[in-house]
């Protein structure tokens, strides 16, 4: 009964009046050799009963053979001693379990105990903003380590990539977790659709957050995948790009997965300069890299738009519709366009365009999104007018 009380208390610890859900439903198992560094936060012992799998609350990810990265939420505002609650998680509360694919096999993997919790200093618990937790372990793991993505591995997740997550949290949204690791394939999505009214809107802060998931719904990380990895597929290096941060609800439409965006400035900088201290704190253990290769700052530039040919002002025609014919372009290379006529929704399209009107005014706004999902919020508009010929 204590374990479940606890493990109630620690997944509603992020809840908030937007009834945001720390967030696999979909997908299938996998196993622990898929994703090495995937690591399971447990309730300790004896303090906490119940096996390795009821004392479960959320994930994590190995990033140096001392430090799991997990979420804030998870540790933050968590400590269930009597006297202490609403304080940060105390390391003698929680176990860390590596190496394992089904939690109630005990006889695989180890089970580590945590001497240090941390949280970054500019976490948020109300927006969610810099969602991101540490556990420095009291012993060493030989399990292989995942690092962060770099500048130079920006391709491996841009807007459209397949990414893939894993964890043991709930397979349907109020059901109930799985004992044996599952993973699913997610697309990343641009921060322009993320931060949409129609989706998350303000919720979505570009700088520290990414978005991953299906629109439709249906597929997404849930309860007990906290602070668990949004990682690149393999077939490339493997690259942590986010932890699982939050979602309203679990795999519904509109509300696709939230992570922490560790694979760009300012978090990713942030993230290395914290474990460096973590690993100076004493007793000081030896330092790790953490990130890949590049430090360049990620491009949330957004492309600019044009329209370099259009109609004149005013079209004379003996037909029902005239023809007008478009012309755009972007300060960006590799850009997509979509346009809309006459305020009637916007729809891919490409340069040249030619439109059939009939009499009347009319609108023509066209933007540009670059392969990065940065979209140029100032459409490109032209307006013109068609007039009927009088016949003679």
């Amino acid at each position: 009964m204590l374990v479940a009380v606890a493990v109630s208390m620690l997944a509603a610890a992020p809840a908030s009046a937007d009834e945001r859900d720390p967030r696999i439903v979909g997908g299938n198992t996998t196993t622990i050799a898929q994703h090495p560094w995937q690591a399971a936060l447990v309730l300790a012992e004896p303090q906490f009963q119940g096996n390795d799998f009821q004392r479960h609350f959320c994930g994590g990810s190995l990033i140096t053979s001392r430090i799991v990265l997990a979420a804030a939420h998870c540790v933050f505002d968590t400590d269930l001693t009597p006297g202490q609650e609403g304080t940060k998680m105390e390391p003698n509360d929680v176990d860390v379990i590596l190496g394992r694919t089904t939690l109630t096999n005990e006889a695989q993997g180890t089970q580590h105990d945590v001497e240090r919790v941390e949280f970054h200093p500019g976490y948020n618990p109300e927006t969610s903003e810099n969602d991101v937790g540490f556990l420095r372990l009291s012993t060493p793991s030989a399990q292989t380590q995942i690092l962060l993505a770099g500048s130079n591995d920006r391709d491996l997740w841009k807007p459209g990539a397949q990414t893939v997550i894993s964890g043991w949290g709930h397979t349907s949204e109020d059901g109930i977790g799985s004992t044996t690791l599952r993973e699913a394939i997610v697309p990343m999505i641009g921060s322009s659709i993320c931060g949409d009214p129609a989706v998350y809107g303000g919720a979505y802060v570009t700088a520290v957050m990414v978005c991953a998931g299906f629109l439709q719904g249906g597929t997404d990380s849930c309860q007990g995948d906290s602070g668990g990895p949004l990682t690149t597929p393999a077939g490339g290096p493997r690259r942590l790009v986010g932890v699982t941060s939050f979602g309203f609800g679990c795999a519904q439409p509109f509300a696709p997965g939230i992570y922490s965006r560790v694979g760009c400035p300012p978090l990713r900088d942030q993230v290395a300069a914290q474990v460096r201290q973590i690993e100076d704190a004493a007793p000081a253990i030896p330092h790790e890299a953490v990130t890949g290769s590049g430090n360049a700052p990620c491009d949330d530039t957004s492309p600019d738009t044009a329209i370099t040919k259009g109609p004149k002002k005013k079209l004379k025609t003996k037909k029902k519709k005239a023809k007008a014919k478009f012309q755009f372009s972007s300060n960006e290379a590799e850009v997509t366009f979509e346009c809309s006529v006459d305020a009637e929704g916007f729809e891919p399209c490409t340069s040249p365009l030619k439109v059939k009107t009939k009499k009347g005014k009319h609108f023509f706004d066209v933007f540009a999104t670059d392969q990065y999902g940065n979209r140029d919020t100032s459409v490109a508009s032209r307006t013109w007018k068609v007039k009927r010929k009088k016949k003679r």
